[in-house]
């Protein structure tokens, strides 16, 4: 039976040894592990019944970003300090070799820093970036209640890190930022109107 906890150095024990942890963010339900893990990373792929694809990297704090080589345009500043934390997703280019597993084509990498607390002390206290996507098989709604988790997910994981989250129950909008203009590649809780102002700002 999958262990449900609550322990904040308990959960990082689990990824620093390769498991999956089921937690929920501000957005969906996620699953996440060591983005530099094959094995965790293969086996979320497994739980969703996916194919290989990217996967988001969660960051505590968008200054540790540095050491991964990312080319950033200016707007991207702008963006990162009005909608970070929160449901914004930005891809961006990355020069670092240690995005290998998780990386999307050429090289990018999408990037969100969450508006939970627990998470982004988890993400600390582990150390590095968490891979993250949504727990839910491919193709089908992603969960704003663990309830709405499948149970052979819920099941398979390393472990349930069931903090108590306010969840808006879409996924975070994802942006291009690879070039001199962003691109809206899903939209989310963050609005196109929202963004055009700030960036034109």
């Amino acid at each position: 039976m999958t262990a449900e906890l609550f322990d904040l150095k308990s959960v990082t024990g689990y990824l620093k040894q390769g498991g999956v942890v089921l937690a929920p963010t501000d957005t969906v339900w996620g699953l996440m592990c060591d983005f530099e893990n094959r094995s965790g990373l293969n086996k979320i792929l497994n739980l969703k019944h996916s194919q290989s694809r990217p996967f988001a990297l969660l960051f505590d704090d968008w200054g540790k970003s540095e050491s991964f080589g990312l080319v950033i345009p200016d707007y991207v500043a702008k963006l990162a300090a009005k909608f970070w934390p929160g449901a914004m997703t930005i891809v961006l280019k990355s020069a670092s070799p240690r995005i290998g597993y998780v990386a999307g084509p050429g090289n990018t990498i999408g990037i969100r820093i969450p508006a939970v607390a627990e998470l982004l002390y988890l993400i600390n206290e582990f150390g590095k970036p968490l891979a993250a996507t949504s727990a839910n098989f491919t193709g089908q709604p992603a969960a704003a209640a663990l309830s709405q988790i499948p149970d052979e997910i819920k099941k398979n994981v390393d472990v349930i890190y069931n903090i108590s989250v306010e969840l808006s129950g879409t996924a975070s909008t994802v942006i291009d930022c690879t070039g001199p203009a962003y691109k809206i590649i899903r939209q989310g809780d963050i609005k196109n109107d929202n963004i055009e102002a700030v960036v034109a700002n």
